[in-house]
């Protein structure tokens, strides 16, 4: 049986040491109040992140990433107990709610999105398009 799940904030400079898994993020730098790592007591270092920003009042859900296969003693569910731990600690920072771009050709974020109805209270916005990301080089255009 495995022990509780608890999350903590990433620590300067924590993140170099992550299993390759872990570094896969899609961001080009960490900040550590907005990144929350999970652990349990019988597996203490990191088996998950969770990486958000704040904008606007919302916690902004960008990527949750899980080694897999999970470590022993891992619970499959600890997704379940480790969400209300980060919301309760963003809402005492002032997030009044989440946002966070769900695929719906992707199983996993399918149920995330039914995850996020039944526990978070949420609502599903659909729309098509694109998210669009890149550089502000200055120079007009990426590099």
């Amino acid at each position: 049986m495995g022990s509780a799940v608890r999350v903590r904030n990433l620590r300067e400079g924590e993140a170099s040491a992550f299993p390759v898994t872990l570094l896969d993020h899609g961001m080009p730098y960490l900040v550590p109040e907005w990144v929350w790592v999970v652990e349990t007591d019988s597996h203490p270092s990191p088996f998950a992140i969770i990486v958000a920003s704040f904008s606007h009042g919302w916690l902004v859900l960008w990527r949750i990433l899980a080694l897999s296969p999970l470590p022993p003693g891992i619970p499959l569910n600890w997704f379940l107990e480790a969400h209300p731990q980060v919301f309760a600690e963003a809402r005492s920072r002032g997030c009044v709610g989440f946002l966070t771009l769900l695929a719906d050709d992707r199983p996993a974020e399918a149920q995330m999105a039914r995850i996020a109805l039944r526990l978070a209270g949420g609502t599903i916005l659909p729309f098509h398009g694109s998210m669009c990301v890149g550089p502000l080089n200055g120079e007009g255009g990426p590099r």
